[in-house]
């Protein structure tokens, strides 16, 4: 037998070998692999808000985890047009617990028609889950309808 021919047997019996290895191992190495894409991927679901604004008011939406170091995503489909409202993204520990405000000074105008990638440092400063924040100018009623993600990527 050729040396050619030998290695490729043994080729043959080592892929052989491997392969009925595999399936005891095979549903662990999915999770894991699954696990691994979906931390790399972030919490990317887009969630609807509606704000209605008395002119002033703050509105927070619940917070939401907060998987990568990303911007935050957020587009708006319908607003008033009528007056300005900024928008910035909050760090949190729980759902409906208190929030900070982890924009790093990045304030975003919630314009209709408009996707905004959201610099925050929610994840950096120890945060697990981010809210997005809105406030109208004193004085002013506003509507922003849009739809807004923790992750980007």
């Amino acid at each position: 037998m050729s040396l050619k021919k030998k290695v490729i047997a043994s080729c043959a019996l080592l892929f052989i070998g491997l392969t009925s290895f595999l399936p005891a191992v095979n549903a662990d190495v999915q999770t894991d692999a699954i696990q691994q894409i979906e931390a790399w991927r972030g919490n990317v679901e887009d969630v609807g808000f509606n704000y209605i604004f008395d002119g002033g008011d703050l509105h927070q939406t619940v917070a939401r985890p907060k998987w990568d170091s990303t911007s935050a995503y957020e587009k708006t489909i319908q607003h008033a047009q009528n007056y300005r409202v900024s928008g910035w993204i909050a760090g949190a520990n729980s759902y409906v617990g208190p929030q900070s405000n982890q924009s790093g000074g990045h304030y975003y105008d919630l314009a209709y028609n408009r996707s905004i990638y959201m610099v925050n440092f929610v994840r950096e400063h120890g945060y697990s889950m981010a809210a997005l924040n809105g406030s109208a100018n004193p004085g002013q009623s506003n509507y922003v309808v849009g739809y807004w993600s923790p992750d980007s990527v």
